[in-house]
């Protein structure tokens, strides 16, 4: 679908180093939604220009989750922005996504800017349920050590705790995984221990002081 847009090459250049890296980095779109604190589909919002672009902000917190600098080209120094027709187009080819980023000109000559590929996830969800089972337990006891051990009494990105559970398991660990491990904590009655934090449009997780005080406060009672 082509989307007229006002747009820069700076800005497609930086869609596209995002795109490089967290698919580098074996993320999908909605991982890195995640570990940066927004909602599940921001990421795909952005690179499908329903979002127009990243703000600095975003960058920053990107920057971080995928512990490299986004540094467009040398050479793309066109800042200046201008009515651009872009046609932004994900394929499905024998498990693998092919996202192509194609410009059209005033007079219809088209440019592509990009391709990417990715691996399409396929598996059945009994199959990733089971690849997921063999770390669940693993991570769960670990978020529950952190948590007695007051790593959540400031709140934290959910990029900070990923990065903090993979480096003392010394494992890669599937952000879905982490991110419904996490909600967990902060669902039920509350003997979790944890709640979601928004700053605005963003979350972080930390210690629901509130909550354990009053279940305490309840069993003391009976």
């Amino acid at each position: 679908m082509k989307t007229y847009i006002n747009s820069s090459n700076l800005k497609l250049e930086i869609i596209f180093q995002v795109m490089k890296k967290r698919i580098a980095k074996g993320f999908k779109s909605s991982d890195l939604s995640f570990l940066i604190g927004k909602e599940h589909n921001y990421i795909d919002g952005v690179e499908s220009l329903v979002i127009p672009s990243y703000t600095i902000q975003d960058l920053d917190f990107i920057s971080e989750a995928l512990e490299e600098q986004i540094n467009p080209s040398p050479d793309d120094t066109d800042i200046k922005e201008y009515p651009l027709f872009i046609n932004m187009e994900r394929h499905l080819f024998e498990s693998r996504y092919f996202h192509i980023c194609t410009s059209y000109s005033s007079v219809g000559h088209a440019h592509v800017y990009f391709i990417l590929t990715e691996d399409a996830d396929l598996r059945p969800k009994l199959v990733f349920a089971q690849m997921q089972y063999d770390q669940r337990d693993l991570v769960k006891q670990k978020i529950a050590k952190m948590r007695e051990e007051g790593y959540f009494e400031q709140p934290k990105w959910p990029y900070q705790i990923y990065q903090h559970v993979s480096r003392t398991l010394g494992l890669t660990i599937d952000p879905r995984l982490l991110k419904d491990l996490l909600d967990n904590f902060c669902q039920g009655d509350g003997l979790g221990g944890l709640k979601k934090q928004y700053d605005n449009d963003r979350y972080q997780y930390v210690f629901n002081v509130t909550r354990i005080r009053s279940i305490l406060a309840k069993s003391k009672s009976l």
